[in-house]
C-alpha cells in the first residue's frame, strides 16, 4: 500500500481542515468510531507556509498539506489558519504529531465527553482579580459564567497580566468571546481549534451554554495517545467519595458554588433548574431522614427527579451483585447516591458505575456531612483555615471525615475519645503525612477542648453498633458535651453535632439548645452543601 492515500477530514462548525498524506503515510482500516494511522516519516524542525488560490496551506510535513476552507456557518472569526498556529513551539509540535498523530492506536474520534474533565474552576464576571488570582498557580485560564452557569469569557494568564490593580474586575479584561465546544465533538475537533487560536484549554457547553467540563492540551494528548497518558485511563466519571481526591481549590470552589445555589433558593428564586430531566438513584441500605430528604428536595429543587431505593428495594451485593447493579443503575440514570454500611461496597459502585456516585455515608466516611460543617463554619465564623476544631466522642466515620479533610485544607484538629476508640490509624497517619494540618488524638476532653473554635459531638453507638450501646454508656463517661466542656472550651467556641443526637447521652439539652449551637444551620446546609456536590459531579 506504499502508493495508497489517506484522507483525513476534520469537521469544526463548518470548517473542514482537509490533510492529503502522500506514500510516505500507510492507511489503516478506518471506523465511525475511530481513524487509525502509522508513519515512518519523520517531521522537518522547520515548517513553510504558501499561498495560493486565496487560501493558506500549512505545510507541515513532507508530503502533508493542511488547507482549510471556510464553510458555511463557521464559527471562527477565519476560515484561514493563523500565521503561526502552533499553540506549543513547533519542536513539540512536531514530537508529537511524530510519534502520536500516526501511531495505531490514536484516537482522535473519541468524544470530548469522554475525555473532558468535571472539575471546573470558574469565575464570574463580578468577581476581582484578587478573589481568583489564587488559581492561576495551578492552571493557566478560567472559563467565566453569569448567574445561569452560561460561559460569557475566558480569563486567561495573558487577561490577567493586562493590569497589576488586583480590585479590577473579571469582566474588564476577560476574553469575549469564549471559544467553546458541544459535548458531543471529537478530540481532532478540538486539537484544531487549539491549534489554529493558540489556546490551552477549551470550556465545553451544553446546549444552553452553560459549562459542563473543560478539555485541556493534556487531555488531547492523552486521547492522541490511544487513551492513555503515563499509564492512566481515560477519565471517567466525576465521582465524590473522599475528600480528599480532589485538591484545595476544587473543594473551595465547591463550597462556593453552595453559597451561590442556597442564596438563589432563599430567595424564592427557582427558576435555576439545570437538573432539569435528570434522575437520581438513591441506594440506602443504611437508613436515614436527613440524608434521604435533604438529598431527594435538593435535586428536585434544582430540576431532577430522585427514586428512592431502600434496603428491601435493593439487597446490595446479595440479591444482586455490586457491579451488575452499578451498571444498570447506569443506563436508567444520571448520578447515584449511596449510603452504605460496608466502604467497599462504595467503591465498587464506583468502579463499575457510568455516571456519578455520590458518598451518602458509609460505615468508613461521611464526606458530604463535612462539606455542609465547612459551610456552616465560613458562615458563622468565616473560614475554617488555621481554626481549632475539636471532635469529642468515638473515633468514627465522622473522625475519618475530618482527617480526610485535613489532608487538604489547613486547620488543627484533636480527636478526643476513650482509649481503644481512637480512629483507623492508617487515616491518622495519611492525614499527617500530607503535612497540611495539625493533627492530635487525645484522651482528656477538658484538655483538648480549651480554645476549640469548635466542639463537635457525635452519638456514642452508631448504626449497627447498639448492641453495644450501655458498655458504651459506661466507657464514655466524662466525654458528654455539656455545659462545663463548653465553659472549659471558651465563649468563642461554637457547637456542631452531625446529628441525630442523643440528648442526656453524648450531649446535654442545654447545649444543643444553647446561643453557641449551630447544629440545626447545619442540618439545613447539608442540602445546599450536597447540591453543590452534585452540580460539580454532573458537570455544571
Amino acid at each position: 500500500m506504499g502508493s495508497s492515500t489517506m484522507v483525513m477530514a476534520l469537521r469544526l462548525s463548518g470548517t473542514f481542515a482537509t490533510a492529503s498524506l502522500n506514500s510516505r503515510l500507510q492507511s489503516l482500516p478506518s471506523s465511525k468510531s475511530s481513524r487509525q494511522w502509522s508513519s515512518s516519516s519523520t517531521l522537518p524542525s522547520k515548517r513553510q507556509t504558501s499561498k495560493k488560490a486565496g487560501r493558506l496551506v500549512v505545510r507541515a510535513a513532507e508530503g502533508i498539506d493542511v488547507d482549510t476552507k471556510e464553510g458555511k456557518g463557521d464559527i471562527l472569526p477565519s476560515g484561514e489558519w493563523a500565521e503561526n498556529f502552533s499553540l506549543l513551539n513547533y519542536e513539540d509540535l512536531s514530537k508529537y504529531y511524530e510519534h502520536i498523530l500516526f501511531k495505531p492506536e490514536a484516537q482522535p474520534s473519541t468524544h470530548l465527553a469522554d475525555i473532558m474533565s468535571r472539575t471546573i474552576i470558574t469565575a464570574s464576571p463580578e468577581q476581582s482579580l484578587e478573589e481568583v488570582d489564587r488559581y492561576f498557580y495551578d492552571i493557566s485560564g478560567l472559563p467565566v459564567v453569569d448567574h445561569e452557569h452560561k460561559c460569557v469569557g475566558v480569563l486567561s494568564k495573558k487577561d490577567r497580566s493586562k493590569t497589576s490593580n488586583l480590585k479590577t474586575k473579571v469582566k474588564d479584561v476577560m476574553t469575549t468571546p469564549a471559544i467553546t465546544l458541544p459535548a458531543d465533538k471529537v478530540v481532532s475537533d478540538a486539537a484544531v481549534l487549539m491549534l489554529k487560536n493558540k489556546i490551552h484549554r477549551i470550556p465545553i457547553v451544553n446546549e444552553k451554554n452553560q459549562v459542563v467540563g473543560i478539555v485541556t492540551r493534556t487531555d488531547i494528548f492523552s486521547a492522541l495517545e490511544g487513551g492513555k497518558q503515563d499509564g492512566a485511563k481515560m477519565k471517567g466519571p466525576t465521582h465524590f467519595l473522599h475528600l480528599d481526591d480532589f485538591d484545595k481549590d476544587t473543594l473551595l470552589h465547591i463550597l462556593d458554588r453552595a453559597v451561590e445555589v442556597k442564596a438563589r433558593l432563599k430567595s424564592g428564586d427557582k427558576s435555576y433548574q439545570p437538573l432539569k430531566g435528570m434522575s437520581m438513584a438513591m441506594i440506602f441500605t443504611k437508613p436515614s431522614m436527613r440524608t434521604r430528604v435533604s438529598f431527594e428536595t435538593g435535586f428536585y429543587q434544582l430540576g431532577g427527579h430522585a427514586i428512592y431505593l431502600g434496603p428491601n428495594d435493593i439487597q446490595l451485593g446479595k440479591r444482586e451483585e455490586t457491579r451488575d447493579i452499578a451498571r444498570v443503575l447506569s443506563g436508567y440514570n444520571d448520578v447515584i447516591m449511596a449510603r452504605l454500611f460496608g466502604h467497599k461496597d462504595l467503591l465498587d459502585l464506583a468502579e463499575y458505575s457510568k455516571i456519578p456516585v455520590i458518598n451518602g455515608l458509609t460505615d468508613y466516611n461521611h464526606p458530604c456531612q463535612i462539606m455542609a460543617d465547612v459551610l456552616t463554619i465560613n458562615e458563622f465564623i468565616g473560614n475554617i483555615e488555621g481554626l481549632k476544631i475539636v471532635y469529642v466522642g468515638d473515633g468514627n466515620n465522622m473522625v475519618h471525615s475530618w482527617l480526610r479533610l485535613a489532608a487538604v485544607l489547613p486547620f488543627h484538629f484533636i480527636c478526643a475519645c476513650p482509649r481503644g476508640y481512637e480512629p483507623d490509624a492508617a487515616t491518622v497517619e495519611r492525614a499527617r503525612r500530607a503535612g497540611v494540618s495539625k493533627i492530635e488524638i487525645r484522651h482528656d476532653p477538658v484538655e483538648a477542648v480549651k480554645g476549640a473554635n469548635v466542639v463537635y459531638a457525635d452519638v456514642w453507638a452508631s448504626m449497627g453498633q447498639k448492641e453495644d450501646a450501655d458498655n458504651r454508656k459506661s466507657v464514655f463517661q466524662g466525654f458528654q458535651v455539656n455545659e462545663a466542656l463548653m465553659k472549659a472550651a471558651g465563649p468563642q467556641a461554637y457547637f456542631m453535632h452531625c446529628l441525630p443526637a442523643e440528648r442526656g447521652v453524648e450531649i446535654t439539652d442545654g447545649v444543643i439548645e444553647g446561643p453557641k449551637s449551630i447544629v440545626f444551620p447545619q442540618a439545613e446546609n447539608r442540602m445546599h452543601a450536597q447540591n453543590a456536590i452534585m452540580l460539580h459531579c454532573l458537570g455544571f
